[in-house]
Parts: C-alpha cells; sequence; structure tokens
C-alpha cells in the first residue's frame, strides 16, 4: 500500500546499480542525501479524496484494490479516521477529486489498528497562504532530484508539478495535493508530493509570522536537459 521510502530506494539502487522500477517510481540517480523525515513514525498514505463544499475532504480511498485482509483491515482503520477527521484541502474547488498525501500515525491495538495524527492541524479558517517561508530542508535543494520520475531522467523529459499543502507548526508540510502536473500521468505529481514530505520550513516566515496552519504552494519544475537530477523553483523563462 505504501510506496518504498526514498532513503531505501537509494540503499537499494547503490547495492544493485541501477534497476527497472516502475514509470512513476522516483528517480534516485546522483541524488543528493534526503533530510530527516519531517514526519517520524508516520505513515505515508496516497488517497484520492472529495473536496466539500466546506473545502474539507471526504469519501477519501484508495486507488488500488488492497487483496491482503491484514491491509484491508488497516487500511479500512485509515480512512474511518479520515472519515471522521476530514481536513481542509486548501484551494480546491467543490467536488473535485483530488490526490492527495497523507501522514498519519498507525498502531496495533489488539486484532485490529489505532491511528492518531499527531500533528493535527484542525479545520481553521483560510488564512493568507506563506509567500516568504524560511527553509529548514529546502525543496530547492539537490536532493530534490531524488523524487524525479525515472522515466523522465533516462530521457531527458520535461515536467513539472504544482501542489498545495497545509504547514504544521513544526513546520513541516502535511496534506499534500497534487494541483496540476505536465505531461499528466508521467510521476511527476507523484514525485513531488513525496518531496513535500522531506521539506520543512522554520516555524515563523521571513517576516516573522506563524506558518501553523497556513496553506503552501509550490510549483516544481524538470527541465529534462540531464546533468545534476535537480527540480528546479519555477521560472518565467521555463516552457512545458
Amino acid at each position: 500500500m505504501n510506496a518504498m521510502p526514498p532513503r531505501a530506494r537509494i540503499a537499494r539502487r547503490l547495492a544493485a546499480g541501477l534497476f527497472a522500477v516502475a514509470a512513476v517510481a522516483p528517480c534516485l540517480a546522483a541524488a543528493a542525501a534526503l533530510p530527516p523525515d519531517a514526519h517520524p513514525g508516520m505513515e505515508g498514505l496516497l488517497v484520492f479524496c472529495t473536496v466539500t463544499p466546506a473545502g474539507l475532504s471526504d469519501n477519501c480511498r484508495f486507488g488500488a484494490a488492497i487483496t491482503s485482509p491484514t491491509e484491508r483491515l488497516k487500511a479500512g482503520t485509515e480512512l474511518g479516521y479520515l472519515d471522521a477527521h476530514p481536513f481542509r484541502i486548501f484551494g480546491a474547488q467543490s467536488g473535485a477529486e483530488v490526490e492527495v498525501f497523507v501522514r498519519l500515525s498507525v498502531s496495533r491495538a489488539g486484532p485490529g489498528f489505532r491511528v492518531t495524527d499527531p500533528d493535527a492541524i484542525g479545520q481553521p479558517p483560510a488564512p493568507a497562504a506563506i509567500e516568504d517561508p524560511v527553509w529548514v530542508h529546502s525543496p530547492h535543494d539537490p536532493w530534490g532530484g531524488a523524487f524525479i520520475p525515472d522515466d523522465a531522467f533516462r530521457t531527458n523529459e520535461a515536467g513539472r508539478a504544482t501542489v498545495s499543502c497545509t504547514v504544521t507548526g513544526s513546520g513541516a508540510l502535511a496534506n499534500c495535493w497534487l494541483k496540476q502536473e505536465a505531461p499528466t500521468g508521467r510521476g511527476f505529481g507523484y514525485g513531488v508530493l513525496r518531496l513535500m514530505q522531506f521539506a520543512q520550513m522554520t516555524t515563523l516566515t521571513a517576516n516573522g509570522q506563524p506558518v501553523a496552519g497556513r496553506p503552501y504552494d509550490l510549483t516544481l519544475v524538470y527541465t529534462g536537459s540531464g546533468g545534476d537530477p535537480r527540480l528546479l523553483p519555477e521560472t518565467p523563462s521555463w516552457q512545458p
């Protein structure tokens, strides 16, 4: 149900050399060392959710069938938690179906599972978006190259993705959803969603305002030029 953690992918590639993976899997060739996970001890879930008129998640579900009975029980517990605790999806239209990467703490509880979200953000009114973050671990740094799709890196295919996240009190980015990607279905959106789970801001913006509970949008591009595999901030001169 969950993708292999990027750090594990790096170790596997170093041990076995270049290997074939699914088209949407992140590329890790020549990537810089990843920063610490901004959500230690939490599981990453890629789900599809419907946006309510109030801008909250609803009817979250997994995109692929889960065959293992234990994993189905676990998944049902996770989805039940998300139904009971909808989260805000900043900037999405009511009724839209969006792809979201969420983090939850999942533990055994007798024959079943217990789910909690220690980074719970609640459902605040929509505050001003963050435009002047101060990064502890910036997604613009070379380690972001770990999340370029393998096929795009091998063929020098350019691409871009825009994601929108909610910033927690610790400066980590949570509940990131995919607003746009080009070309579609090539893994750029999935890569940037995963990348944002390692990015982290300081708890205050450059002008001294708290980041907790505020939205943050980011567009990253891969120019397909080869060489150093980096995802770069969008610039006016870049064309998809």
